[in-house]
């Protein structure tokens, strides 16, 4: 089967004449009710059939037994606590970094000794100098960025750079 080409027609509307309209007329005519005749109503049969109520027994109810399931707790064995050994931290001995020997070298802290508070501060902006970092301060001086005339005022200004013979942080003071 070969299914033809289909050419579809051209479609000309027809011509629509609208129609008049004319209205109903209206007559005073009057209105009538139409007669509404009430229903008898039959109530539904009742017959004298006799009810019969289930029957109640004055036995008492015994409810079925309930067995609880058995609980076995999980075993616990009580284990010693041993409190961990608290000792201090081993304190090594660190000692102080080599001063270079070098006339152009100052040691802040002093002969024997350096800086155990190196972010400690230093302030000489009463002198136009600012302030200093102690490790910064301590690494010119080694460096011979402080002039050797100068290195004297230097180390009376340290009190905050905790100097001494190792180097290590001084220790806390004992609390009361």
């Amino acid at each position: 089967v070969t299914a033809s080409p289909v050419t579809p027609e051209p479609v000309t509307p027809a011509p629509v004449t609208p129609a008049p309209v004319t209205p109903a007329p209206v007559t005073a005519a009057p209105v009538t009710p139409a007669p509404v005749t009430a229903a008898p109503v039959t109530p539904a049969p009742v017959t004298a059939a006799p009810v019969t109520p289930a029957p109640v027994t004055a036995s008492p109810v015994t409810p079925e037994p309930v067995t609880p399931a058995p609980v076995t707790p999980a075993p616990v064995t009580p284990v010693p606590i041993t409190a961990a050994p608290v000792s201090p931290a081993p304190v090594t001995a660190a000692t102080c970094p080599p001063v270079p020997d070098s006339p152009e070298a100052c040691n802040i802290c002093g002969d024997g000794k350096c800086v155990g508070k190196p972010d400690g501060i230093v302030d000489f902006s009463a002198f136009n100098f600012g302030t200093f970092a102690c490790g910064n301060l301590q690494d010119g001086g080694y460096d011979g960025a402080i002039p050797s005339d100068f290195c004297g005022f230097v180390q009376s200004q340290t009190a905050d750079c905790g100097c001494n013979p190792t180097g290590a942080a001084p220790a806390p003071a004992p609390s009361p």
